[in-house]
């Protein structure tokens, strides 16, 4: 949130977001006061007793995190300096990271239980086109004996067959964040190419070769980083202590 927002609470504000019984949505255009609101609202949280490593606060950037972090560290010293000196030793707990980074930390912490090794890393989106398109070359390159009209497309139409074949591919894999899905339902490719079939079970073989890729190099996407993360939480009991198992 890169927003400006007033440093005193507007008196206009309606204090509803306040109330920890509530779950609260704020909604509104940059510039309007979202950061102020989420900090104050993350402040009434520890008011009302909750330990400031058990409060997780999400962002889509680094950038925001540590905007919102100095938010409520200013609010806090400046208008509950009492609260500010209780929880200045737990400020380094204070649980406010991205998506992808709390989420990387869930599955750290259960990868065991996932069955995972603990030492993977999440890949860019640089590495992940790397290995999505190492991975549709050499599937093709296996079609290059028998009759295979896609390795044919290449053969015949050279560099612009593969930029037609690769660009198919590539929009099947971005079309679900869970490619199983895509390959149960044929249906859903049926406006990609003629033989949505064939073009299927290609797929299929370079989702394969994709995943393998993955785990040889101990490394997730970013689908992989939240499908994962929300089984972690989803595992039972051992999942609801899971702030208190960070660090």
């Amino acid at each position: 949130m890169s927003e400006k927002t007033p440093d005193k609470k507007p008196a206009e504000m309606p204090d509803k977001y306040l109330d920890t019984n509530l779950s609260v949505i704020i909604s509104s255009p940059a510039g309007s006061g979202k950061t102020e609101k989420l900090a104050r609202r993350f402040i009434s949280l520890i008011e009302s007793g909750t330990d400031i490593q058990r409060i997780v606060c999400i962002t889509f950037t680094e950038k925001a995190a540590a905007e919102m972090k100095q938010r409520i560290l200013t609010i806090l010293e400046r208008d509950h300096p009492e609260i500010f000196e209780r929880v200045r030793e737990n400020i380094p707990m204070m649980r406010i990271s991205t998506m992808h980074a709390f989420c990387l930390k869930v599955l750290k912490r259960f990868s065991i239980e996932l069955g995972m090794d603990p030492s993977l890393e999440v890949m860019d989106e640089q590495v992940s086109e790397e290995l999505w398109m190492e991975s549709v070359y050499e599937s093709l390159m296996s079609e290059r004996e028998g009759e295979q009209p896609f390795f044919d497309a290449i053969r015949t139409r050279g560099l612009k067959g593969w930029h037609t074949v690769r660009r198919a591919l590539t929009e099947i894999h971005q079309k679900s964040p869970v490619p199983e899905l895509i390959l149960s339902d044929p249906g859903s490719v049926g406006n990609l190419a003629p033989d949505a079939a064939g073009m299927l079970a290609l797929y299929s073989e370079c989702l394969a070769k994709y995943k393998r890729k993955k785990a040889e190099q101990h490394l997730l996407d970013y689908n992989d980083l939240e499908l994962l993360a929300y089984k972690a939480l989803s595992l039972g009991p051992q999942s609801h202590n899971i702030l208190y198992s960070f660090d």
